[in-house]
């Protein structure tokens, strides 16, 4: 008799201490993916939303909201981020170990559903891209990164406030950069 309550007792400890452990790996969820991956091949990845707490999605794995930096795998990753009242961001993404780090940072404006956008919400949003077109445009980010450009905010202030005057403008400004830049690449390869 004694020794079976002494096995009915390891056993029950031997299920507590399982079940800690699988709480402690859910908990350290992005720990486990890194002793999983190589550290050659693991990259830090910073997300980042507007509005900020957007549940974030990789690969199929709920990982957090937004923001957050987190640990993944070299190569293409299924993003998706969603917050009740915006429209849901589904994205690939690209974890390059080679790339400088601003590479792997991603910043996504959520566009709200018209059903939840108040016009100060709206006033808000538009003031939020107008300023993120002018600090693109000022650091020379005019098509690149991806989705974290002066392009890109033009067209998500395009969605919100398509008769807004700076889209066309700021539109201008940039091809005229570009073209500035083709002209001196021309010039300089016919001196060479």
């Amino acid at each position: 008799m004694e020794l079976t309550m002494g096995l009915q007792h390891q056993q029950r400890r031997m299920i507590q201490v399982v079940m800690g452990l699988a709480f402690l790996s859910f908990l350290a969820g992005g720990l486990t993916l890194l002793l999983m991956v190589p550290a050659q091949d693991a990259v830090m990845i910073r997300l980042a939303t507007d509005p900020p707490e957007a549940t974030v999605q990789i690969d199929g794995v709920t990982i957090g909201q937004t923001p957050i930096s987190t640990i993944l795998p070299e190569g293409e990753h299924e993003l998706i981020l969603s917050k009740e009242g915006f429209k849901i961001i589904d994205r690939k993404i690209f974890a390059d170990p080679s790339a400088p780090p601003s590479t792997n940072q991603y910043r996504f404006g959520l566009i709200p559903t018209q059903e939840t956008l108040t016009r100060a919400e709206k006033s808000r949003r538009i003031e939020s891209l107008e300023r993120w077109i002018e600090e693109a445009f000022k650091r020379g980010d005019y098509v690149a990164p991806e989705r974290d450009n002066a392009w890109d905010y033009l067209n998500l202030l395009q969605e919100l406030d398509p008769s807004n005057p700076l889209i066309p403008e700021m539109r201008q400004r940039i091809r005229r950069v570009f073209k500035q830049q083709a002209e001196m690449m021309h010039r300089h390869n016919d001196l060479s």
